[in-house]
């Protein structure tokens, strides 16, 4: 019987490859190389999924050979590499990938936004790279009846919501039929009739 964590993998692979450019690309090619933009997509669910850190992560995926073969990597990246990764992969993959996970969707969405403090990074590499972000803001579309998350907005910027709301309900028109926001997040007319806004306070 197939575990749940290797068929969490089998999917994720298969919508990972959906959103990539190259989804034909070796995930570890022979004689080295840089890993597959959706071989790193990958773990990175898998870490999120596990609620685990980039080294434990990859700490648990050298002991599950199955899982390594799903992805077909027949090595793993150091965990500083997976990181890496992660801030290299553009916003709209993760904005693809997330359209494709959530399948259920039911027309009827939230909108909202929440700041995020960033991990304190090394004092060597804060002032290796300049590092100064300290805080993340995130605007999340999230379906009302199945809370799946599809779609999301990131800026390190003080862009107010007024801007963002309609920009992200503009990107999901075709799959919304009603929105319910802050006052805040929608104070422009809709961009679309097709689309009914309600203000939640």
């Amino acid at each position: 019987m197939i575990s749940e964590i290797r068929l969490f993998t089998r999917v994720t692979v298969a919508k990972s490859k959906s959103v990539v450019a190259n989804p034909d690309e070796p995930a570890d090619p022979e004689g080295g190389g840089g890993f597959a933009e959706w071989a790193m997509l990958t773990p990175h669910s898998l870490r999120i999924e596990r609620a685990k850190s980039y080294r434990v992560t990859l700490d648990l995926l050298s002991e599950m050979p199955g899982v390594l073969e799903e992805i077909g990597l027949t090595r793993l990246p150091h965990y500083t590499v997976l990181r890496t990764w992660f801030e290299r992969i553009p916003t709209k993959t993760w904005r693809a990938f997330l359209g494709v996970s959530a399948e259920e969707r039911t027309g009827h969405a939230s909108i909202d936004a929440t700041g995020f403090d960033r991990d304190q990074p090394s004092r060597h590499y804060a002032n290796r790279t300049d590092y100064r972000v300290r805080a993340l803001k995130v605007t999340a579309l999230v379906d009302f009846e199945t809370l799946y998350i599809t779609d999301i907005h990131s800026t390190i910027s003080k862009k107010h919501d007024a801007k963002i709301g309609p920009q992200v309900t503009h990107r999901n028109a075709g799959d919304l039929r009603s929105l319910t926001a802050d006052k805040g997040s929608m104070r422009k007319p809709s961009v679309t009739n097709s689309v009914k806004t309600a203000s939640a306070r």
